[in-house]
């Protein structure tokens, strides 16, 4: 049984190729090379793999369009509800398939990164779940600017590299006084108070006293919270507001419960954001890559912010441009930040605000 069954017209098979084993790099097992074993008929065999696939992607071209044997198999994949088709011309698919959205794979260079391959990936992802594997030709990768983060790959290891030093700076400081004082933990170590010597007295022993801790300030005190807690997920707590606080970083989360769209319009529906008394922003790209955890819930992230969704966000918008018609999402398919155009439909809104922890 393939995870993939690629339906396409028998004239299209050296435009086919590459798409098959690009999606085979990524972990899928893919039907697509429709060569006949002796003593099997071609409608046995391709009958058989198209039945037994988890997912049909019908390719559009202008010899497809005019199959009817290519239309019958995409009819078989819409019954079954795993129909994803994409174009590789600019053509209309046949009558009766032109509801079903298409991935535009007409300039796709299987060489170069692609926000349109992305989404094939990840409407194949909505049916068979995350890849297995993913490879350098599938990843779109920031270009430097002052203004944008480096990678998060190349962030990660200077994030290991400082957590490194942290942790044998801890180690030396406790070793350090231990040996001035193995009976005592750094939290016991109490001020001192020598009393002045008084005439005619011999000098009595120092006197030592502990120092009073300090109250503490209604800024530091914990702020309680009229909002209802609902669910919690490591260091995340989700409120029934829809409000989802990293207790870690102190960013506060909500997510747009609807469709993708693009950026303009998630642009407009963050600044329509009220719940918890507003004060609601696009989230940067460094604050989008706070929330990637490979492997944790649907989409990477925690499953506090998908209980809204009506589908998985792959891929979130930034409020970051990178000029006039672009700016920086993330993609938590990777893990890393891309640009693309503002007016890409495939990116999910996030809207985030800053609050002190506790």
């Amino acid at each position: 049984m393939a995870d993939i069954f690629i339906s396409y017209a028998r004239e299209d098979r050296s435009r086919i190729e590459p798409l098959a084993k690009s999606l085979e790099k990524l972990g899928w097992s893919v039907f697509w090379d429709r060569t006949i074993p002796a003593g099997k008929t071609f409608r046995q065999v391709i009958g058989d793999a198209l039945n037994k696939a988890r997912s049909v992607i019908e390719v559009w071209s202008q010899k497809s369009i005019e199959s009817d044997w290519v239309q019958e198999e995409a009819e078989r994949g819409r019954k079954r509800n795993i129909l994803i088709p994409i174009l590789i011309d600019d053509v209309d698919p046949p009558l009766g398939f032109g509801a079903i959205q298409a991935a535009d794979l007409v300039k796709w260079d299987p060489g170069q990164p692609s926000p349109e391959f992305q989404k094939l990936i990840a409407d194949i992802s909505t049916i068979l779940g995350p890849p297995k594997s993913v490879e350098p030709d599938t990843i779109i990768p920031p270009e430097p600017g002052p203004d944008i983060p480096k990678p998060p790959i190349k962030r990660l290891a200077v994030k290991i590299v400082v957590l490194i030093a942290l942790a044998v700076g801890i180690v030396v400081a406790a070793k350090m006084i231990s040996v001035k004082d193995p009976k005592r933990s750094s939290s016991e170590i109490p001020a001192i108070e020598v009393k002045p010597e008084i005439p005619g007295k011999a000098a009595g022993p120092a006197v030592v006293k502990k120092k009073a801790k300090e109250p503490m300030t209604p800024s530091e005190a914990p702020k309680p919270t009229t909002d209802q807690e609902v669910g919690r997920d490591g260091v995340y707590v989700a409120y029934a507001s829809g409000i989802v606080k990293d207790t870690k970083t102190g960013l506060e989360w909500v997510a747009e419960p609807g469709i993708n769209g693009n950026w303009n319009e998630a642009k407009a529906w963050v600044e329509s954001v009220k719940v918890g008394g507003g004060g609601w922003r696009m989230p940067t790209v460094k604050e989008l890559e706070g929330l990637y955890e490979k492997g944790k819930g649907r989409s990477n992230m925690t499953h506090l912010l998908m209980t809204v969704m009506t589908n998985s966000p792959w891929y979130v918008w930034s409020g970051e441009t990178s000029d006039s018609s672009a700016a920086w999402g993330f993609d938590f398919l990777t893990g890393l930040a891309y640009w693309t155009s503002l007016d890409n439909q495939f990116v999910r809104a996030f809207a985030v605000r800053s609050r002190s922890s506790g």
